[in-house]
């Protein structure tokens, strides 16, 4: 629904010609999972790159704890 454009399809886009084309997640207690939510974001990256030609990236970043003094 909110990925590119197809030809010939009826799918309503409540934005028009828009997409999304990043997220940003900030948890701010533990998580689990976010291994399989890397992985299966990744390997949609990998075929948006491939269908569209647009490039993607994946990134991620480190958030210091008080709880454990250190970075995880």
């Amino acid at each position: 629904m909110f990925g590119p454009r197809r030809p010939g399809s009826l799918v309503p886009r409540p934005f028009g010609n828009s997409s999304i084309d990043g997220f940003d997640f900030d948890f701010e207690s533990p998580t689990k999972d976010m291994v399989l939510v890397g992985e299966r974001l990744r390997s949609r990256i990998e075929t948006t790159t491939l269908s569209v030609g647009k490039k993607c990236l994946f990134t991620v970043a480190l958030q210091w704890t008080e709880e454990y003094g250190e970075w995880v």
